[in-house]
């Protein structure tokens, strides 16, 4: 029988050690961004009309995931705000024009 996955995972930043809840961890991101870029890219397009945006504000918002990462303390979350995290660069986007 396999062990059970802990609740808490450790990781290392900076030399002080800090707790990420588990399933946002980077290989969780590696996955949503592999599984998802392009419906995300498809929600960044509806509100912006060039490819080169969609794909700026896409990858910003994983950026901005990944940063804030221990904040998102339920993994199926995750998707939610990335797609929340899109929409709101994009309409910072449109407002810059």
């Amino acid at each position: 029988m396999p062990a059970a996955r802990p609740a808490q995972l450790p990781s290392q930043r900076g030399g002080a050690e800090e707790t990420v809840a588990a399933g946002t961890t980077v290989d969780h991101l590696t996955e949503t961004y592999r599984a998802h870029y392009r419906s995300l890219l498809g929600l960044a397009a509806l509100l912006l009309d060039d490819t080169a945006s969609c794909e700026d504000v896409v990858q910003e918002a994983f950026i901005r995931v990944h940063s804030a990462r221990n904040r998102v303390r339920e993994p199926e979350k995750t998707l939610a705000y990335l797609r929340q995290t899109v929409v709101n660069l994009s309409r910072s986007a449109l407002r810059r024009r």
